[in-house]
């Protein structure tokens, strides 16, 4: 299995914020070269005795492992999408995930990979204070996306000649007002802020 390096990167985040692992086989890792090490059986037996914290090793979830995380810190996952953009003749894929808890409301976090986009909410809904909503990314290519009606990420979309965020899991609502004007998205029934 590959990982990126800002998957890594974001993984050493997570573990820096507190996330545990116990090493179990077919676990993966990082070592502080940034090689990848699948964990085995014989290695597993060995790393479990030791303390993740003191390792240089930084565990890297899987998507499976990620979806059992934001579960046991209370949240379901909402929504998951993926958009190609093309930026200076470059085609970019950016990937969104929305979670949410109905006591600590919805988070949403984008990334280049799922797991990306899945390490980014982690980190979000560990290091944000109990109560605290919320739903800007990074670069800001998601914000704004997130239906408050529904959780689910909304679509830009050209609607009677206006580009207007449609959410397509609410019964095509949209944004009203939704249009776009210096790249930001006015008004609406829906985006979380």
């Amino acid at each position: 299995m590959d990982f990126t390096e800002r998957e890594i990167l974001i993984a050493e985040q997570l573990k820096a914020a507190g996330v545990q692992w116990r090493p179990r086989q077919g676990d993966y890792y990082a070592e502080k070269d940034l090689s990848v090490v699948f964990v085995n059986k014989e290695l597993a037996d060995r790393l479990v005795h030791e303390d993740y914290s003191l390792m240089d090793k930084v565990w890297l979830p899987q998507w499976h492992q990620c979806r059992d995380v934001v579960d046991k810190l209370g949240f379901l996952l909402r929504d998951h999408c993926e958009d190609i953009v093309v930026e200076d003749d470059e085609r970019k894929r950016f990937v969104g995930v929305a979670v949410e808890s109905v006591h600590r409301g919805a988070y949403a976090a984008e990334g280049g990979t799922d797991l990306e986009a899945f390490y980014e909410v982690i980190f979000k809904l560990i290091t944000s204070s109990a109560g605290e909503q919320k739903s800007s990314t990074k670069s800001g290519r998601m914000q704004g996306k997130v239906c408050q009606r529904c959780l689910s990420f909304m679509k830009l979309k050209e609607v009677a000649g206006a580009w207007q965020y449609v959410c397509d899991s609410c019964s095509g609502g949209q944004l009203s007002g939704g249009q776009l004007s210096g790249g930001q998205i006015s008004g609406g029934h829906g985006p979380v802020s």
